[in-house]
Parts: C-alpha cells; sequence; structure tokens
C-alpha cells in the first residue's frame, strides 16, 4: 500500500511538473476555482454571477468592450449543456496572462463527452478571453473582414438625401438601379452584408469573377457558386458608384419562388452609410448620409440605441419578463424567432398553422406561424405580430433571438440611423 501512495505521489508531480510550468499551487487553486465558478454560471444560465470573474479587457473571438460583454451574456443564457465539470490541464504564462487549457466534460444520455478549449486568464485570474463556441450573427452573411468590405467610401461623395419610390413584391422591396448602364430590380435587404448581383444577367461578367472564400447562408442553409467581381459603375437615383465589389449568385430559383424576376441585392455595405427611412405608405426609401435631424420636418417621438453584431443592427425586445436580442432585416417577409424559445415563450403566443418559408437559397421550408400577444422595443408597444418559428442554419451558434422584418418595419415610421446607431420611432 506505501508504495502505491508513493507512485501516486509520483505521477502528480510530474503532471505539475510537465503541465503547469512556473506555476504555483495556490496559483493552480485559484485557476481551478476560476473554471469551477465559470462551469456553475454556464450551468444555471447566471451572467450575473459570471459578470464579477471578467476582466476589464474581456474579448469574445473580435468583439470587444461592450459588444464582447453583451455575446458572453448571451451564450451563458443559451449554453446549450449542462457541464459535469471543468477540469485543468495545462497551464502556460503568457506575459502576465495565463494560458489555461481545460477539459470540459459533458454528460449526454449517460455518456461522457469531452471538449479541449483554451481560456485566458488575467493575472488576478479573471477571465479575458473564453471562445468556448463558435458563432455567428444570424443573416445571410458571415461578416466581412474590414479589408474586403465595398471600397466606397474614400472615393465619393454621398448625396445629402436619396428618396426611391420602390415597390412590393410579397412583403420584399424592390427599388430600380442599374449595373454598367444594364438597368434592373434590386431587392434592398439589410440582412444582406454585401452587394450581390444575379449571375444568369451578368453572363459576361460571371467570365472573369473570381471564387468567392466567402460563404453566404440562409434560411435554407449554404448558398451555392458564389463568386465575386468588380464592376465599373452602379446607379441608384443620385447615387453613383464606381469600382463596386460584389457577389455573382445564381438567384434563379429565390426568382422563381417570390413570381418576379431580379437583377441583385442591395445590402448593408451600402445602406448602412446612410439613415434609412422606409416609407411603406408612400412607398419610399428615403436615404440621408448626413445630421438627419435636420431633414426632418417633425423630430422623432423616441430614439433608442442599437448594436451592430456583425452587419445588422440588434434591438432589445422585450417579451414577458424576459429581454431579447432581435436583429433589424428588410429582407425578412415576416419575423422570426429561434426555436430555442419555442416551448420558453408557449404562454406568449398562439399557435396559427404551418407554412412555407422561403429561403434565401430558392427552397422552402416548414416552420410554425404564431402570433405573439405583445412585445415592446423600449417605450414602442407591438401587439398581435406573427413570427416564424425557425433558425438559420450555418452550423454555428447564433448570439441573437429572432429578426424582425416586414410587419414591425410598416407598423410605425421609423428610421435607422447606422452611424450614430440609433432607431428612430415616430408615433
Amino acid at each position: 500500500m506505501i508504495k502505491i501512495i508513493k507512485t501516486s505521489l509520483l505521477l502528480i508531480c510530474l503532471n505539475l511538473t510537465n503541465g503547469y510550468a512556473d506555476t504555483s499551487k495556490e496559483q493552480i487553486h485559484l485557476i481551478q476555482q476560476t473554471l469551477n465558478q465559470f462551469k456553475e454560471a454556464l450551468n444555471q444560465h447566471q451572467f450575473k454571477s459570471l459578470s464579477p470573474m471578467l476582466s476589464q479587457e474581456f474579448r469574445f473571438q473580435d468583439y470587444a468592450g461592450e459588444m464582447g460583454l453583451m455575446v458572453m451574456q448571451q451564450i451563458v443564457n443559451q449554453y446549450p449543456n449542462f457541464i459535469s465539470s471543468i477540469d485543468l490541464k495545462s497551464v502556460t504564462k503568457d506575459g502576465h496572462n495565463y494560458k489555461v487549457t481545460s477539459e470540459f466534460n459533458f454528460e449526454k444520455s449517460g455518456i461522457i463527452e469531452t471538449e479541449i478549449k483554451d481560456i485566458m486568464l488575467d493575472n488576478q485570474y479573471k477571465i479575458l478571453q473564453a471562445d468556448i463556441v463558435n458563432i455567428q450573427l444570424a443573416g445571410h452573411q458571415p461578416t466581412k473582414k474590414q479589408s474586403e468590405k465595398l471600397s466606397v467610401e474614400k472615393s465619393l461623395n454621398y448625396p445629402d438625401k436619396l428618396i426611391s419610390p420602390f415597390s412590393l413584391v410579397g412583403r420584399l422591396i424592390m427599388v430600380k438601379a442599374q449595373v454598367n448602364g444594364i438597368q434592373g430590380e434590386f431587392m434592398v435587404d439589410s440582412g444582406s452584408t454585401g452587394f450581390v448581383l444575379n449571375s444568369n444577367q451578368f453572363p459576361e461578367l460571371a467570365k472573369i469573377a473570381q471564387k468567392d472564400d466567402n460563404q453566404a447562408y440562409g434560411v435554407g442553409g449554404k448558398v451555392e457558386n458564389q463568386k465575386l467581381v468588380v464592376v465599373d459603375n452602379f446607379g441608384w437615383q443620385s447615387l453613383q458608384l464606381k469600382k463596386v465589389k460584389a457577389s455573382l449568385w445564381d438567384l434563379s430559383k429565390l426568382e422563381k419562388s417570390i413570381g418576379h424576376r431580379m437583377t441583385g441585392i442591395i445590402g448593408a455595405d451600402i445602406l448602412s452609410q446612410f439613415t434609412v427611412e422606409i416609407d411603406y405608405k408612400a412607398k419610399q426609401i428615403i436615404l440621408i448620409s448626413d445630421y438627419p435631424q435636420g431633414q426632418w420636418q417633425h423630430q422623432p417621438h423616441e430614439s433608442l440605441n442599437f448594436k451592430m453584431i456583425g452587419h445588422i443592427p440588434v434591438i432589445e425586445v422585450q417579451v414577458a419578463e424576459r429581454q431579447l436580442l432581435f436583429g433589424i432585416d428588410s429582407g425578412a417577409e415576416g419575423a422570426m424567432l429561434m426555436t430555442r424559445w419555442e416551448d420558453a415563450l408557449n404562454s406568449q403566443y398562439e399557435f396559427i398553422k404551418n407554412d412555407n418559408l422561403k429561403g434565401i437559397d430558392g427552397n422552402t421550408h416548414v416552420t410554425k406561424v404564431v402570433r405573439l400577444n405583445d412585445f415592446k422595443v423600449g417605450e414602442q408597444s407591438f401587439k398581435g405580430h406573427q413570427f416564424v418559428i425557425a433558425d438559420i442554419k450555418w452550423g454555428h451558434e447564433s448570439i441573437i433571438d429572432g429578426l424582425l422584418g416586414y410587419e414591425f418595419l410598416s407598423s410605425k415610421r421609423m428610421a435607422i440611423d447606422y452611424k450614430n446607431k440609433k432607431i428612430h420611432f415616430w408615433n
């Protein structure tokens, strides 16, 4: 028995020497204590208990500051697995900080599954970074790196105000614009990252286009056969852009599903340079490039801050006692509630029917349609709006709870001020 104990102690000492170089037993204890508290916060979905453990310099992936904290709050509130334990595997000093390799153990149907994750702690053993899940904003396309975004700001002076008539195809906004002298109809879609052209209408551009390494997603999953091209001219009313990057997509399925021919999609890369007001009664979209208050005869009754997650404005929405995050998407014919809230909010809605939802891939998908009793955005109340319960499929965790589209945007006069990150409401 004595020999066995000595052997065990020897193995423990070897482990400390190999995995915890330059780290004392007290430091290891404090690090493990942080991991245990992290586990409890995730299991109980309690961000408040985790908040004191986060460093002032905390970040999640590329999100820092207030945005990083908001992302982490969503992850804690929605973390899908029950963690049996988080075991410390090794510690490496990184300046004054600690890189902690840990083993997350999950119990699923009586079977323990393990994932290895790296967590960064500061010298006070507070969490600097914990990229414990892969996330992607709900939307049609991942966020582009700054260097890949539409390069138009430096070379152009935007018009002070642009007023463009539009038509509705179903609930989708269509405007007339032109590319390289070819006029067509474009969908205005704040939920799409970039500027998209229908490859079937631009065969010459398709010949010189390059493969697009970014992957676009929608309700139906991936959009296939994407390519990138630079167009000489894009004109939309008084807005004239030169040498504009565009994605080429085959939009034939989407055209067939909506019963309308379309030349492309005007997305957030262009819209985010303006304050955007969509007047559904007058069927006009109004873009203001600077100081929108000077263009309005009557000032808004309420203005609320929003966050940009990726390319989509995200606002806080109160449903019963819950504070949820919803993206604003002018390309969404209806509102969407992520499926993880189907059971949790079932007392707040009534079932209407099962229906087919058209995806950006042109295919349809069976979803549940419900009517939400009411929700609030700031002091603005919205009652009886319909939502489809569905997910946008990209294979990553979502950090928002749903999307607000046509019914929300058309219910009141409102404007989205991208530069100042405010949404304005008129009664």
